[in-house]
């Protein structure tokens, strides 16, 4: 019974550190302490957990199974430690709401947003579809076109954000960490998606 509760527990745990590592919150400044916190805790309980399991196994002889599940957190702990999950997240939620970025890229390309002054389109219109944490269309510095930017925290510089850049013939095809280093210089990891869109997130 008590080898079933650790294995329970060491599983709830390895997934806490899953999810702990997809999501960005590490990135975010409003939420960083206390991401790291509660990463660090489901870290400790699955280990212990883990070690736990193994050690009940290795006691009642049944010394294959300890070494398979010693060898299989081994993996997981390396696979974990080496998977670039800021751009898993990136893919995978461009991924999930497809149809809300296309919509975003066919607005601003009809001329639909209405950015204030500082280019902060606020959704007011429930026909501009955004992410909860408002949305930029901004011109770009020396160059001709414009960019519509939108990020995935309340910051004002947010951590990681989604880029479509548009309003010019060669939009498509732009590297927006080359476009200008004057506005994307403090990036160093852009990932292209489709349609157009960019997944830029900064280093850490």
């Amino acid at each position: 019974m008590r080898t079933a509760g650790f294995a329970a527990i060491g599983v709830v745990g390895w997934l806490c550190v899953i999810v702990g590592h997809y999501f960005p919150w590490r990135g975010y400044y409003d939420s960083a302490p206390l991401a790291v916190s509660l990463l660090f805790i489901a870290y400790v309980v699955a280990i212990l957990a883990t070690v736990a399991w193994v050690v009940r196994f290795w006691r009642r002889g049944h010394h294959a199974w300890a070494s398979a599940v010693g060898g299989a957190a081994i993996v997981l702990v390396v696979t974990i430690t080496q998977v670039p999950w800021n751009g898993v997240f990136g893919r995978s939620w461009y991924a999930a709401h497809h149809a809300k970025f296309q919509a975003l890229a066919d607005a601003a390309r009809q001329g639909e947003l209405h950015p204030d002054s500082d280019g902060w389109v606020r959704g007011r219109d429930s026909s501009v579809p955004n992410f909860g944490h408002g949305l930029q269309d901004v011109s770009v510095p020396k160059a001709p076109g414009r960019v519509l930017i939108a990020g995935m925290s309340s910051e004002e510089v947010s951590e990681n954000v989604y880029l479509y850049i548009y309003g010019r013939p060669d939009a498509a095809q732009i590297d927006p960490c080359t476009l200008t280093k004057a506005t994307f210089g403090e990036y160093y990891r852009c990932t292209r998606l489709s349609a157009g869109w960019w997944w830029l997130q900064r280093g850490y």
